[in-house]
């Protein structure tokens, strides 16, 4: 996925696991990008053992409490991520998360105004 070519666009949904699910937001589409991964049992555990211990440069990525995060979002009973970034980095933190945790996120699509 090139998260480059997002910056700017408008997304309009986005096709996870074969089912479309509108989406407005950047945002929007990490969250439920997300959600959807942390449905798997394997990969939510994975993310649940990443709390508190996965950082970007300087702050926390994955938390148990939305205190810990400038502008949590959350995902999970006690599970908080970060979204206090531009889209692009946003993006790219999402596809770090699920390679990280090893989600195959290759058959997703993501559909923008032209």
């Amino acid at each position: 996925m090139n998260t480059g070519a997002m910056k700017g666009r408008k997304p309009i949904s986005v096709c996870l696991d074969g089912e479309e699910v509108p989406c407005a937001t950047w945002r929007g589409i990490f969250e439920k990008s997300l959600k959807e991964c942390n449905k798997i049992p394997e990969k939510h555990n994975e993310l649940m053992r990443l709390r508190n211990q996965y950082y970007g440069r300087k702050r926390l990525l994955l938390a148990d409490s939305k205190n810990e995060l400038r502008s949590p979002l959350e995902i999970d009973k006690d599970l908080y991520v970060e979204t206090h970034y531009d889209t692009q980095t946003l993006m790219n933190l999402l596809l770090r998360i699920f390679t990280y945790i090893g989600y195959d996120y290759k058959s997703m699509r993501v559909t923008v105004r032209a």
